[in-house]
């Protein structure tokens, strides 16, 4: 529980931060005609502080229709119940993405390329992070929370009305 509010008083403290560079972060959102996200990076704790999860498990059969391959190579992901992936490169073992904390909410997943799977999670509907997961190497390449930006978008539009005009 205490990690949802470190990642949300993260996100909260990315939509309301005063200065981006040398612009205020109002100045530079209202030029936006669309929220954009905002990114973060998670602290970078122990491993068991991770929201997403890599266990090895007995490699089994999955069914050719349940696959999602790249468009070239060998591995394929498939997804299980409760938010698991389990990803397949060939090897003795696969490899079994999860994010237990936040079992009911989906994860999902494409190939970027052969090699790299990218995994994205939403926490409500404005928060969530994103992962970008080397099947070869095994190992989390890039993590970062993420925001839609929506929030900010609003306030920052909602405080120009509320301005006097020069």
């Amino acid at each position: 529980m205490r990690q949802i509010a470190a990642i949300i008083a993260t996100l909260l403290a990315l939509s309301t931060t005063a200065t981006w560079g040398t612009e205020n972060l109002c100045e530079q959102v209202r030029s936006w005609p669309v929220p954009r996200r905002l990114f973060a990076n998670p602290d970078q704790g122990k491993s068991d502080q991770q929201l997403l999860r890599a266990e090895k498990g007995k490699r089994i059969s999955v069914l050719p229709d349940d696959q999602h391959r790249p468009s070239d190579g060998g591995g394929y992901f498939a997804a299980e119940p409760g938010n698991r992936l389990r990803l397949s490169t060939g090897r003795d073992e696969d490899v079994i993405l999860s994010v237990p904390e936040f079992a009911h909410r989906p994860l999902a997943a494409r190939w970027i390329n052969p090699k790299l799977l990218y995994l994205e999670i939403w926490f409500n509907p404005h928060d969530g992070a994103y992962w970008i997961y080397d099947a070869e190497s095994e190992k989390v390449l890039i993590h970062e929370l993420q925001n839609d930006g929506t929030d900010a978008w609003q306030q920052c539009h909602s405080s120009q009305k509320s301005e006097p005009s020069k």
